[in-house]
């Protein structure tokens, strides 16, 4: 498995995250737990964060790769 491969892997799996993440937000919004549903939004965010530099990481290798 190459460094990209592994980081392909990663992103999936960190987007699984955000997912469950998501249901955890609409259920504590049903439920008016207005706290747990702020840190499943916030933590959320900081994963997607997260995919977006290791989308960035992933460009930067391949565009490397490209040029040499």
């Amino acid at each position: 498995m190459t460094a990209i491969d592994h980081k392909e892997q990663t992103i999936e799996s960190l987007q699984s995250v955000t997912a469950h993440l998501y249901r955890g937000m609409r259920d504590f919004e049903g439920m008016g737990d207005t706290e747990s549903e702020r840190w499943c939004r916030d933590a959320r965010r900081r994963v997607w964060a997260l995919i977006n530099e290791i989308e960035g990481e992933i460009a930067a290798e391949t565009s490397e790769a490209d040029t040499q």
